[in-house]
């Protein structure tokens, strides 16, 4: 799904940036003003990399909701990175909203790992506590695999997060357009799944079995264009922390839509996480507009 997705938006971006020259004949890409391919480089390893931890953590027994609460973090990696690493300034409400984010990650952990051993009939005592099941599961081979998942996500998060503030300084010392962005992200990522090319030959064979999935490709990839691009759009106005708000809220959709379509299992406890989650998230957007009202007031 994910080379299908980077080969689409490749394909569209060729029809853009892909000129020819009239004295020559020759093609070449085009690229606003003097932008260093090392930049380009550097955002197209982050983000595939970025992206195909995230599709494989899928394999290791993670569930969508899991997946979708478990990325709204990606607030807190981008307020700590973004601290440590590329000299951002942030309030203490807006410290506070990201310990709320923290919170809610915590609890959506621990119950999913619950759900998990309850649903599998893998505890010795379904009615334990879920602190007395998570001691009990880490000898199981599905959770060890689960985990693996989780660290494959918690590592996609920290890569995405450098990625986001990286971009938002490359934006702004290059003036490079949100779209160009994009496609050369994109289309430099294609040689990168050679690596994967056993993998997407079993999932092409697994799909023909099943055609109404590639339906389900199509819609996916249109929708996915969509998203991403208006992601670079937002990250290039706004910022990378700011960015992360808005998918956030993105994702609180995603989220309600996957428990009600799939059915998936969703206790008070995640019910408890997502809340936390994502009103930390509006409270860091309420921060962030004080913060901007002060200094106007300020000037």
């Amino acid at each position: 799904m994910t080379f299908i997705q980077f080969m689409y938006v490749s394909v569209v971006g060729l029809a853009v940036y892909l000129k020819r020259d009239p004295d020559t004949g020759h093609f070449y890409l085009h690229r606003k003003g003097n932008t260093p391919w090392r930049v380009y480089i550097t955002m197209t390893a982050l983000y595939f990399l970025t992206s195909v931890l995230n599709n494989w953590s899928f394999t290791f027994g993670v569930s969508q909701p899991f997946n979708l609460v478990a990325r709204s973090s990606q607030l807190l990696a981008s307020l700590v990175i973004g601290y440590l690493f590329f000299s951002r300034k942030y309030s203490r409400m807006q410290i506070g909203a990201v310990a709320l984010v923290s919170f809610g990650i915590i609890v959506t952990t621990l119950s999913e790992i619950y759900s998990k051993q309850v649903m599998n009939n893998s505890c010795a005592d379904c009615d334990a506590l879920p602190t007395e099941v998570f001691s009990q599961v880490l000898a199981d081979t599905n959770t060890i695999n689960w985990l693996i998942g989780c660290a494959m996500i918690i590592s996609s998060i920290c890569i995405l997060a450098v990625l986001g503030h990286y971009q938002t300084d490359a934006y702004k010392n290059y003036d490079i357009p949100a779209e160009e962005g994009l496609f050369y992200t994109h289309l430099m990522s294609l040689p990168m799944f050679v690596m994967l090319v056993p993998d997407l030959v079993n999932h092409f064979f697994m799909w023909n079995n099943t055609p109404i999935i590639w339906i389900y490709l199509v819609v996916n990839v249109l929708t996915q264009y969509l998203c991403v691009k208006g992601v670079h759009n937002v990250n290039k106005l706004l910022g990378s922390v700011a960015c992360t708000l808005v998918t956030t809220v993105r994702k609180f959709i995603s989220l309600v839509f996957s428990v009600i379509y799939f059915q998936n299992p969703f206790t008070v406890a995640h019910w408890v996480g997502s809340i936390s989650v994502f009103l930390g998230a509006f409270l860091y957007i309420y921060a962030r507009r004080e913060l901007k009202l002060k200094k106007i007031k300020e000037q």
